[in-house]
């Protein structure tokens, strides 16, 4: 449900910002109602400062992300957050201080 232009915002973000022989994960599960989908690689973590902007800011981009991928938009999470909004569903960022970033997606189940 998140998918733009033809790709999975997530699933290209985890991919285009992940280390070099890094590792990428995809977990689901069913929680009650809900479908939830993590998605977490060894790529760039994101500090304090720049999780408060992630979700709100357009155009926001890390100093880290654009060193990685100099060519990136800034638009691809506020984007995938509103799609996911759109679907009574949300999102959130957990980042590990072991150099993981993880995205979780939980999406109500239709009935």
């Amino acid at each position: 449900m998140w998918i733009v232009t033809k790709k999975a915002i997530l699933i290209d973000n985890a991919v285009v910002y992940n280390t070099e022989g890094g590792d990428i994960t995809l977990e689901t599960e069913r929680k009650k109602e809900m479908f939830v989908l993590h998605i977490s690689n060894t790529g760039v973590v994101l500090d304090g400062d720049d999780k408060k902007h992630l979700f709100k800011q357009s155009f926001f981009r890390t100093k880290e992300a654009r060193k990685v991928n100099p060519a990136g938009m800034g638009v691809g999470l506020l984007v995938a957050k509103t799609i996911i909004e759109a679907h009574r569903g949300r999102i959130a960022l957990e980042s590990s201080e072991e150099g993981r970033t993880a995205f979780v997606v939980a999406l109500p189940l239709v009935k």
